[in-house]
């Protein structure tokens, strides 16, 4: 099926009547894609919750939820998809049945700092400038984040890529680099048996205006953060990919997600839809904003 512009379509391609949702948990790091992923999948299991208590009206849905400050480690008993910014290993603490399954990306740490910096900039309301950025890179906190946050996430962690590594193979159900996103979802669309996610446009982004080329740093920027290098060039080329059945198969229903928040903060719009008749109407859409203003008005 082709696409129009910027449609990203996820499909559940093994779907099967039976509800096998397993508890999933998101280790996210910062300036991943995180948004895009978590709102993906929180839309989907939304959305399987309504379908089910459609038929059965006292059950409770699936529940979800971010989990960033140490005082909200407690909600975990009570969630079925969980997306984290705290330091790897928590979890252990709390042993809801079933147990959680891991997943997290990685992405060029070059990419991944300078992000951090105009998003900061962005979000503050603040000018971008290669001197600042420069500043900012070079802040032990800055550095290295990916790394050390599996090594115990302050500044004093040792950054042990090795010991990362063995980590994410041992326990981790799904790991892989941003360039891979659509694939990273739409894998765990299958797994968990969830609805397809169709996206419109970009997620949680940098506005252009705060934008900064700072291409002739990235020597600089990749030598304070050799560590992270390491990692993101072990997971390139060694990624934990989920299974993704071939054909053109889907599951029935499907959730609509856009962005449409601006440089203060992020928002995100949900629809739902069957998918037959969302595929009937992108066949006769010419553009993928033209479909979604259809959906939302």
């Amino acid at each position: 099926m082709k696409l129009l512009d910027d449609l990203i379509f996820m499909r559940n391609r093994a779907f099967s009547p039976d509800v096998k949702v397993p508890r999933l948990m998101f280790y996210h790091l910062p300036k991943t894609g995180g948004s895009y992923v978590y709102n993906s999948l929180s839309g989907a299991l939304l959305l399987l919750s309504q379908i089910i208590a459609a038929n059965n009206p006292r059950f409770p849905g699936f529940k979800y939820d971010r989990i960033d400050k140490p005082e909200a480690k407690e909600w975990i008993k009570h969630l079925w998809l969980v997306a984290t910014h705290l330091p790897y290993g928590w979890h252990f603490d709390y042993q809801p049945q079933p147990p959680f399954q891991l997943f997290t990306l990685v992405r060029d740490p070059f990419e991944r700092v300078l992000s951090d910096y105009t998003y900061t900039c962005m979000r503050k309301g603040k000018r971008t400038s290669k001197e600042e950025f420069l500043e900012f890179a070079a802040l032990e906190e800055n550095r290295n984040i990916m790394v050390r946050h599996f090594c115990g996430g302050d500044p004093a962690s040792p950054l042990d890529v090795a010991g990362v590594m063995r980590i994410l193979e041992r326990d981790f159900l799904a790991y892989d680099t941003t360039e891979h996103i659509p694939e990273l979802i739409e894998g765990l669309l299958n797994h968990a048996n969830l609805p397809n996610v169709m996206v419109q446009g970009r997620i949680n982004y940098t506005l252009d205006e705060y934008k900064l080329d700072a291409s002739d740093l990235r020597p600089r920027i990749e030598a304070e953060n050799r560590a992270d290098l390491e990692l993101y060039a072990e997971i390139q080329a060694r990624p934990r990919q989920l299974p993704i059945p071939a054909g053109e198969s889907y599951h029935p229903a499907t959730i609509l997600m856009q962005e449409t928040g601006g440089s203060e903060r992020s928002m995100m719009r949900f629809q739902s839809i069957a998918t037959a008749q969302l595929l009937d109407m992108v066949a006769q859409s010419q553009t993928g904003k033209a479909l979604f203003s259809h959906y939302f008005k």
